[in-house]
């Protein structure tokens, strides 16, 4: 059924109908993945240079010898920002050579692309990390901080809206989760991971300060404040540690599996579902009791959309391997950040103590 589809899809775009073609190329990859063709014709109808490139970098990982889909891509990487990407019209509508029709220009990165580049002024990163931008500004760092955690929200939304299509709240954002992923760099990662982790530790310090003014009736006890403080310096790098311990644990598998997709690609692709758990398992945390059951069920929920990224990104033959990897990073996340957890609590009892 896929490869009648996909001919009707390829005879679709070939009459102009663009947004017909992109419906039903959907449904191509989605009922097999490893359509080499599917995914080199969906690539086409795609607007966003970030997408298309994403896409057809999963034809070479299904045919590294795909020679058209590896001379788009060329012009991709070109390090000219006026180096043209083939549209629609030009990437696959025969069987012939791609020529080219000037297509959809690549735009340099912007701030957009690297979160929290300041505009003016602003100060140099202390340390060397690959995508990040020369200087930030506490303002930018903020709001793209906000926009990125906003975009794993999205993910989430649509995995919510995929498993409940009669509940009007979740409104779905078609394609997020792959526009996001194809932006991948180290900064990128790091950069939401610390700000979710920050947003975790600030909710943490203010469910702490909440049950310190209340034990303040029972008397003032600084050794209570001392471990409020603490957790909230420590939460920070634990949530860190575990979140990058889970990816190149989870991302060794993969490899062991014959993917060739770039950690960094792995990790950011682990990282926009479930980052963003972070902050909405520790705003569930400040309810009692229930606040932390559904805070674990989210965070489950994310592996779950985690492992159809995977599927995407690694085009895994046996498809029980997404689950296996899946299970690998939330395993290693959960022991990393528990076990840490405990030395802080051992740490802030012992101080207590003296």
């Amino acid at each position: 059924m896929a490869s009648a589809l996909l001919r009707d899809a390829i005879e679709t775009l070939k009459s102009g109908d663009r947004d017909g073609a992109r419906v039903m190329l959907e449904q191509v990859v989605r009922e097999d993945p490893n359509s080499e063709m599917g995914w080199y014709y969906y690539a086409a109808v795609q607007d966003d240079p970030q997408i298309r490139r994403a896409y057809l970098e999963r034809v070479l990982i299904i045919n590294p010898n795909n020679a058209k889909a590896r001379e788009i891509l060329s012009k991709v990487d070109a390090p000219s920002s006026s180096a043209a990407i083939p549209d629609a019209t030009t990437i696959g509508t025969d069987d012939s050579a791609a020529k080219s029709k000037g297509g959809t220009p690549i735009r340099p990165l912007t701030g957009a692309d690297t979160p929290s580049a300041a505009e003016s002024g602003g100060f140099a990163l202390p340390v060397d990390i690959p995508g990040a931008p020369p200087r930030v500004s506490p303002n930018a760092l903020v709001r793209d901080g906000i926009a990125l955690f906003l975009r794993g929200v999205d993910v989430l939304n649509n995995g919510a809206a995929t498993l409940f299509p009669n509940v009007s709240f979740f409104q779905p954002k078609p394609e997020v989760y792959d526009s996001e992923v194809a932006k991948a760099t180290w900064w990128r990662f790091w950069f939401l991971v610390g700000f979710c982790a920050v947003a975790a530790a600030l909710l943490g310090l203010f469910g702490g300060i909440i049950g310190t003014i209340f034990s303040i009736f029972g008397g003032f006890n600084f050794f209570r404040v001392f471990g409020v403080l603490v957790t909230f310096i420590l939460t920070v790098p634990i949530l860190m540690v575990g979140m990058f311990a889970a990816t190149y644990a989870s991302g060794w598998w993969a490899k062991e599996q014959k993917s060739a997709v770039p950690l960094v690609r792995h990790a950011y692709t682990a990282a926009v579902p479930f980052a963003p758990t972070l902050v909405i398992n520790a705003l569930l945390s400040l309810i009692p009791i229930v606040g932390g059951i559904l805070g674990w069920l989210v965070q489950i929920f994310a592996l779950y959309l985690m492992g159809f990224g995977f599927q995407g990104l690694h085009q895994f033959e046996d498809r029980n391997q997404r689950w296996i990897t899946v299970a690998i990073y939330g395993v290693v996340y959960f022991v990393v950040v528990g076990i840490l957890s405990i030395f802080l609590a051992l740490f802030t009892a012992i101080g207590s103590i003296f």
